[in-house]
């Protein structure tokens, strides 16, 4: 009976970044880095239109909120930069044939995003106002988390799918291309993190 799994083993092709002949880029990778520049403009897009809202609207954040916590933000956003860290350590892995390394590495970084979905969606929870109150301010800060917290589910469902995978042999020094399109996608949802810490945050 043929099954989905082994078939990944099958589909071995060149290292990202490399067609068979070694002269451009692969289609895996022209795929991502497209798919990358069209939410760095997505979340421009959000991120100025927080600041001008901010800019029109007097005072802001509205009367009457209490100050933000940074504790909290600020250990999950250690977090994430350790799992970027954890993440091309698994690109690293399978790269050498160290299939110990490569599923570890995924594990971590797997359950590094997943708590930091957790803290984020706890951290939103516990705010003195919602998406549905205090006029624009409300609006567009929950607008802002929300997206980026459906953006680390992708990358949490994407590795949950890539450690299995792993687990049973389904990539190879040959068959890593969707592992390291993954994490360029990882490594994307991380920096984007910063900016959004930095203008919910800090800025404010």
């Amino acid at each position: 009976m043929t099954t989905t799994l082994p078939a990944i083993k099958d589909l071995d092709g060149p290292p990202l970044g490399q067609t068979e002949d070694a002269g451009g880029l692969s289609m895996p990778l022209m795929g991502t880095v497209l798919f990358i520049a069209s939410e760095i403009m997505f979340f421009a897009t959000l991120l100025g239109s927080y600041y001008v809202l901010r800019s029109v609207n007097n005072p802001w954040p509205p009367e009457g909120l209490e100050t933000l916590d940074l504790v909290l933000p600020l250990i999950l956003t250690m977090m994430l930069l350790t799992s970027s860290i954890t993440a091309h350590g698994a690109v690293w892995g399978i790269r050498n044939n160290n299939r110990t390394v490569f599923v570890t590495s995924l594990a971590l970084t797997l359950l590094l995003g997943a708590m930091f979905l957790v803290g984020e969606i706890f951290d939103a929870v516990s705010l003195d106002f919602d998406f549905g109150s205090h006029g624009a301010y409300g609006s567009i800060f929950f607008t802002i988390l929300g997206f980026h917290a459906l953006h680390v589910l992708g990358g949490v469902i994407f590795f949950a799918y890539q450690t299995f995978a792993g687990m049973v042999g389904g990539f190879s020094p040959r068959n890593y291309q969707a592992v390291e399109c993954g994490v360029w996608y990882w490594h994307f949802v991380d920096v984007v993190w910063i900016f959004v810490f930095f203008t919910l945050y800090v800025v404010r």
